[in-house]
């Protein structure tokens, strides 16, 4: 199955840091001191909340 969800990305000139937040997902979120490796953790992230949310559907048996 794909998904698409759009990310919010942002950088903190105090903290020298790349922030990406999925506003659809609560807490799924990355930060790191380059932008790759922001994404990279955000792709990770969402991969594990997606996955999370998947397998509790099936739980519930509210899918497929």
């Amino acid at each position: 199955m794909k998904y698409f969800y759009p990310a919010i990305c942002s950088y903190d000139q105090k903290k020298g840091m790349f922030f990406v937040m999925f506003p659809d997902l609560i807490g799924c979120e990355a930060k790191a001191s380059t932008m790759n490796e922001a994404a990279k953790k955000a792709r990770e992230a969402l991969a594990a909340s997606l996955l999370e949310l998947e397998e509790n559907l099936y739980i519930l048996g509210r899918y497929g």
